[in-house]
């Protein structure tokens, strides 16, 4: 019985395409796999029986195996060149690489760098973006006052009540914009319930300092998060980081650090491009290796990113 059990575990380890198999196939694998759901629990089954199916299974894979060395040998040369035409949708930010994606410290650090016309060149149109991808209801005032250039950008403001991540203020055009960036971490109700969360008893402390203090000021509220949920932040307008990273692509700005953050931010919005070390890898070993051995799974990999 130790071939039955060495064929067995063949099938279970062998690596076949479901649509590539022709009716007769799906006919014969039918009625193998009713045999092995039957195989332990009927005694009556002779020996002479397993083995005749235990052939056809053998029969089977090396077909389907066969099919797929003749599937891939006719696709993998247009494939090959399509990585070689489309290579630069591989590349990889340094910051992804050191596991900055999900760093809030991180974002807020870069952001406060691109919103801030004294260090990024476009800094009033990628804050009048976030601005119009708000709920407020006076974008246009407020985007006409940005765009004097005579506002500020702190990190880390520190006020009695706690540090806004990012405060925007304007002494000549009187406006006040804090911006709370909660890329991962949720909304918690009070204070300290979750590690890493901001509470909206923190947020109303923010709104009732601003208050204080800059009654005569526009003032508004961004709350800056990865998936725009539905927690009650109604003192914060969402902009998520898809919004984000669209009006960020949209520039027409060669800028390095730019350039950076949007590859960091595609990884982190495209489920496909987080494997993107692992892709650029086996991308590589098919342009080098003529005979690299590919199996389906990574064929449809490399085919979803270079065949959108």
């Amino acid at each position: 019985m130790s071939r039955f059990i060495h064929l067995k575990y063949e099938i279970k380890y062998s690596n076949f395409n479901i649509p590539l198999i022709q009716n007769k196939n799906i006919e014969t694998l039918t009625t193998i796999i009713d045999f092995l759901k039957t195989d332990k629990a009927d005694t009556s089954i002779s020996y002479e029986d397993k083995i005749v199916s235990l052939r056809k299974i053998q029969n089977l894979v090396d077909e389907l195996k066969i099919k797929r060395s003749s599937f891939l040998n006719e696709n993998v040369k247009e494939l090959r060149q399509k990585i070689t035409s489309n290579y630069k949708k591989l590349r990889i930010s340094a910051l992804s690489l050191m596991e900055y994606r999900w760093n809030e410290n991180s974002h807020s650090n870069i952001l406060e760098y691109l919103i801030d016309y004294n260090s990024f060149e476009d800094g009033v149109k990628v804050l009048c973006q976030i601005i119009n991808d708000s709920a407020t209801l006076n974008k246009d005032a407020l985007c006409n006052k940005i765009l004097k250039q005579s506002y500020t950008v702190d990190r880390e403001y520190t006020i009695i009540s706690g540090r806004i991540d990012l405060f925007v203020f304007d002494k000549v055009e009187k406006f006040v914009i804090i911006i709370e960036n909660k890329i991962l971490a949720g909304i918690s109700e009070t204070i300290g319930e979750e590690e890493n969360s901001i509470s909206i008893t923190q947020l109303e402390k923010y709104e009732k300092w601003c208050n204080e203090n800059y009654a005569d000021y526009i003032r508004l509220y961004i709350l800056l998060n990865f998936s725009n949920n539905d927690d009650n932040t109604s003192l914060f307008d969402k902009v998520s980081y898809g919004q984000l990273y669209d009006n960020l692509n949209n520039l027409n700005s060669t800028d390095n650090i730019l350039e950076e953050y949007l590859l960091l931010l595609n990884t982190l919005l495209n489920p496909v491009a987080q494997d993107l070390f692992k892709i650029k890898k086996l991308a590589n070993k098919i342009m080098k290796n003529e005979n690299q051995e590919l199996s389906l799974t990574d064929y449809y990999t490399l085919k979803t990113i270079f065949y959108a």
